[in-house]
Parts: structure tokens; C-alpha cells; sequence
């Protein structure tokens, strides 16, 4: 049996407001008389089904009042519950259709948990393109010369950049003819005998940079020329006029610059003139 709080809750539940039950129900409330004033049926078989009517023993038909005393009057067990006190239909319905564990568990998991924030991406390191220049290291008197290839081929007797820089280490007071010192460097570096490293234009100002430093502790040299912008970009000399075992670094116009804009020889004859003491007498 069930008390009658649960009892409610499951009519409700069922959509049936009013009902009358075939006998005294322990632990039941009191029927409220007007409601069975209200009724038209005849009593005691308005909530009976059609097969318990058919099965159920003739009674003689009582009159409406007699039938709401009987039903008002409390049985001897209904005396000794005390009086319940009103309960919502939704308190009903939660006490008859209790919730899942796992269902309470979800709901109350989603009502305290913190809504997560995106995680910030990663910053990832910028990888910039190899850059593409050929570089060749001369030696002409007192100067090491870092030149840089027009054609990315070494300079040949009949090339015009190569009698072009003939004609400047002429007027510089210098042999016209450079002796090589290495085959020349072409960047990025396809094979490398030490392994895979960075080619972009770090690697490419550090590689230079430890070429030319390995070159003047061999054969130190007066002053250092750089001839054209990858030669002064990747050299790693970047505003400084010295490096160890060099006593003054030159930078100079490409030799495919010179070639295409003459009038730049002008300006480059005037800057020699001032430099070319320390290459010839030893100033500093």
C-alpha cells in the first residue's frame, strides 16, 4: 500500500481527478463531501471496469447522500495518521517518478561545471623562405674580397663583371687578378656534410659570417670588401666597420649595379680615394 500524498501524485499522474474507491482505504484522507454531491453517476461503480460490473454481486442502489456519509465517515486506522500537510503536484510527481542516478548525476554535472575557455593556439616559430645568392671570397694584396656573383657562376677572364672588378682592383692599386679561396657559395645549401639546419636568412648571416672569420684567422687581411648587397646583408657585419683580423670593412655597389647604372662609378671612385690608404700604407 501506498500513503496518500503517492496516491495523489499517481492519479494525477494518470489524469484522474476524481474517484471512488470499492472499500475503506487504510491510511487515507477523508472524501470531501461536495465532491460527491457534484457527482451524477451512481456511486461505488463509477471507477469500476466493465468486467468487474459484470462480475461484481447486485447491490441495491443506495441514494447519493447515504453513499457520501459512507465514504465520509473515517475508517478506524485513518483517525490515528495525523493530517499531511498540502503538497504541490509537481512534489507529487517527483516523489512517484523519482530521477535516474545517472540522469542526476549529468544534471547536476553541467549545472556545476565551469564552462571551459578555447585554448590559446600555440605561438609557432615563423619559418621564412631560404634566401638565393651566390658568394665567392677573393684575395687581392692586403684585401679579402666577399663578392657577389651576378650570374651565380664563377667570375671568368671574359665575363664583364669579372673585368669590371679587374678594373676596380686596378685603380684600387691592386692586383687586377683575385686568387679564389673557396668554390663559391651558393645559397640555400642542398647537401651539407653536417646535417639538416636552418637555411633561412639567420643561418644563412651565421654560416657567412663563420666563413669569413675562418678565412681572416688564416690570412688576416687590411680591410674587408663587400661587394653587393647579399655580401653586406649576409656577412653578418651589420653596422660595425671592424671584425677580428681585419682592420676596416668597405661596402660596395654589386657589380651588376655598376654595370646597369655607370653613374654610380662616380661616387664609388670618390669613396675609394678616402679608403685607400689602409690598404696601401697600413692607416687605420
Amino acid at each position: 500500500m501506498i500513503d496518500e500524498a503517492r496516491r495523489r501524485a499517481c492519479l494525477q499522474a494518470m489524469q484522474i481527478d476524481v474517484w471512488l474507491p470499492r472499500t475503506a482505504l487504510p491510511h487515507a484522507a477523508p472524501s470531501r463531501p461536495a465532491v460527491l454531491e457534484a457527482l451524477a453517476l451512481p456511486p461505488l461503480q463509477c471507477a469500476l471496469p466493465q468486467q468487474e460490473r459484470r462480475s461484481a454481486p447486485a447491490r441495491p442502489p443506495a441514494s447519493l447522500a447515504s453513499a457520501a456519509r459512507t465514504a465520509a465517515t473515517p475508517a478506524p486506522a485513518a483517525s490515528a495518521v495525523p493530517a499531511r500537510a498540502p503538497v504541490s503536484p509537481a512534489a507529487r510527481l517527483a516523489q512517484v517518478l523519482p530521477i535516474r542516478p545517472a540522469q542526476l548525476k549529468s544534471e547536476t554535472t553541467a549545472a556545476t561545471a565551469k564552462p571551459e575557455r578555447p585554448a590559446a593556439p600555440a605561438a609557432t616559430p615563423r619559418n621564412e623562405p631560404p634566401p638565393r645568392f651566390s658568394l665567392q671570397l677573393l684575395r687581392a694584396g692586403h684585401c679579402l674580397l666577399v663578392v657577389q656573383l651576378p650570374t651565380g657562376a664563377p667570375l671568368g677572364q671574359r665575363d664583364p663583371a669579372s673585368r669590371l672588378l679587374s678594373d676596380l682592383l686596378r685603380a684600387a692599386g691592386l692586383p687586377p687578378e683575385p686568387q679564389p679561396c673557396a668554390a663559391p657559395l651558393r645559397w640555400p645549401l642542398l647537401r651539407s656534410s653536417s646535417g639538416h639546419f636552418d637555411q633561412g636568412p639567420q643561418g644563412a648571416r651565421d654560416f657567412v659570417h663563420t666563413l669569413l672569420l675562418a678565412q681572416l684567422e688564416l690570412q688576416p687581411a687590411r680591410v674587408v670588401w663587400l661587394v653587393g648587397d647579399a655580401a653586406d646583408r649576409f656577412s653578418g657585419v651589420d653596422g660595425e666597420n671592424h671584425l677580428p683580423g681585419a682592420g676596416f670593412v668597405w661596402r660596395l655597389p654589386g657589380l651588376d649595379e655598376l654595370m646597369e647604372q655607370p653613374g654610380r662609378k662616380r661616387g664609388l671612385w670618390q669613396d675609394m680615394q678616402r679608403v685607400m690608404a689602409r690598404w696601401t700604407t697600413g692607416e687605420q
